[in-house]
C-alpha cells in the first residue's frame, strides 16, 4: 500500500460547503478531489484547468501591444508580397516575429 502524507488548507467556509455540495453529487469528497487534481498537475506537467485573472484581459494586452501593429503589418505584407509573386517575407521572419511576441505575453502575465 502506498505511503499518504497529510495537506491541511485553509478555505473559506462558504466555499468548502459548496464545493463538498457539488463533490457530493458527483460521488466525490474535498480530499478525493484534491488527490485527483494532484494526478492530474504531475501527469500533465501543469495546472489542469484554466487560470483568469479578473483584472487581466489578454484581448486588450494584445490590442494595446506596442509590437502588435508592427506584426499586422509584417503578416499583410508578406500576403501582399506573396501575391505579387515577391518572396522578401520569409514565414521564419513572421513566426520569429510571432514567437517574440509570445514570449514578452507570457513574461507579462507572470508579473500579473
Amino acid at each position: 500500500m502506498a505511503r499518504t502524507s497529510t495537506i491541511q488548507i485553509r478555505v473559506d467556509e462558504d466555499i468548502k460547503q459548496e464545493t463538498e455540495s457539488i463533490l457530493a453529487g458527483l460521488g466525490m469528497n474535498i480530499s478525493q478531489y484534491f488527490t485527483l487534481a494532484l494526478f492530474q498537475l504531475k501527469n500533465q506537467n501543469k495546472i489542469p484547468f484554466e487560470i483568469k485573472s479578473e483584472n487581466y484581459n489578454t484581448d486588450d494586452y494584445l490590442n494595446n501591444h506596442p509590437r502588435i501593429e508592427q506584426i499586422i503589418a509584417t503578416l499583410k505584407k508578406a500576403g501582399v508580397d506573396i501575391d505579387n509573386g515577391i518572396y522578401g517575407t520569409s514565414a521564419d521572419d513572421v513566426y520569429s516575429e510571432m514567437e517574440q511576441m509570445i514570449n514578452e505575453i507570457e513574461g507579462s502575465q507572470a508579473d500579473v
